[in-house]
């Protein structure tokens, strides 16, 4: 799938900046639709939690596009089997950098594809998991980077990619996971349900 740009043009169902810059990268087409659901949160299965809203995304957006091959996706931290969202103010998010504050947390991303043909709804869902080590930080230190940071639509409350070195201490894995997706994998797993189902376009 290296020759994925002009050939097949998806729909994004995320509004993330990081995921737009992610697949233009690598010229994957797309339009932008983001998908307006209640995502699942605080049960005992944070993995399978964000699974299922990665293909809640994705097919919420292919009903309302048929015929158009829909991309969602889903990203969490997982630190003592416990997840972290977006912090919902300043206090929370301070108090999840806290928390991550000389640990290592998994960054777990979900991703799904969806298309609606036919009146049949087909759908593919692929997932990876990222370790990140953060750096012992202060309180001074955890408010200097908020105060460079909007961390409020990222979960966790950090991004790895900006002004990630004041925090992170090293990543094991794929760097663009933790920006809230893989990249690699997603072309790849495009390109499988594309020639699977016999697609030319998306």
């Amino acid at each position: 799938m290296e020759a994925f740009g002009g050939h097949y043009k998806i729909i994004l169902a995320s509004a993330s900046p990081r995921r737009m810059e992610i697949l233009r990268k690598r010229s994957v087409p797309f339009d932008v639709v983001p998908a307006r659901i209640s995502e699942l949160n605080g049960g005992e299965n944070p993995r399978l939690e964000c699974s299922k809203n990665a293909l809640m995304k994705a097919e919420s957006v292919a009903r309302e596009n048929p015929g158009r091959t829909v991309l969602g996706a889903d990203t969490i931290v997982i630190l003592d089997g416990r997840m972290y969202g977006k912090p919902r103010d300043g206090e929370e998010a301070f108090l999840m950098l806290k928390s991550l504050s000389g640990r290592i947390h998994s960054v777990f991303t979900a991703g799904a594809i969806a298309r609606l043909e036919g009146g049949l709804l087909l759908s593919r869902e692929f997932s990876l998991e990222t370790k990140v080590e953060f750096k012992k930080l202060s309180d001074e230190k955890i408010r200097e980077y908020m105060s460079k940071v909007d961390v409020f639509d990222k979960a966790g409350a950090y991004a790895a990619q900006e002004n990630g070195s004041m925090i992170i201490s090293k990543v094991e894995g794929d760097f663009e996971n933790v920006m809230g997706l893989s990249g690699e994998l997603a072309v790849r797993e495009l390109g499988n349900f594309f020639k699977i189902h016999g697609f030319g376009r998306g």
